[in-house]
């Protein structure tokens, strides 16, 4: 998933499986602004990003990886973000899993 200079960010949560979160992209103006820099595409929503790391039960920054394959809704491609297996860092820059194994 790549995003091009003034798409936007939509996220989508499945009301029949709330732990199910997906990423999409929008031109439009209710999309989120993204800050994308040499650590990755980044989005800036407190209340969302809360939602997703309590899904994944995960209490601090993570990363996540996205499935390669979109859905289709009504039209918009959405990917899956895999909360299963979160990308998290230790106070000392180590990649931890989400058992805190190396």
């Amino acid at each position: 998933m790549s995003f091009r200079s003034g798409e936007k960010l939509i996220i989508a949560n499945d009301e029949d499986n709330p732990k199910d979160w997906y990423l999409g992209k929008t031109n439009d103006g209710n999309g989120f602004n993204l800050k994308n820099d040499k650590g990755g595409v980044r989005f800036i929503n407190k209340y969302l990003a809360l939602k997703i790391l309590d899904s994944a039960k995960v209490e601090a920054n993570s990363t996540f990886l996205v499935a390669k394959e979109p859905i289709n809704s009504d039209g918009l491609l959405f990917y899956k973000i895999i909360i299963s297996s979160p990308v998290n860092r230790n106070a000392n820059g180590l990649k931890l899993n989400s058992k805190g194994k190396k």
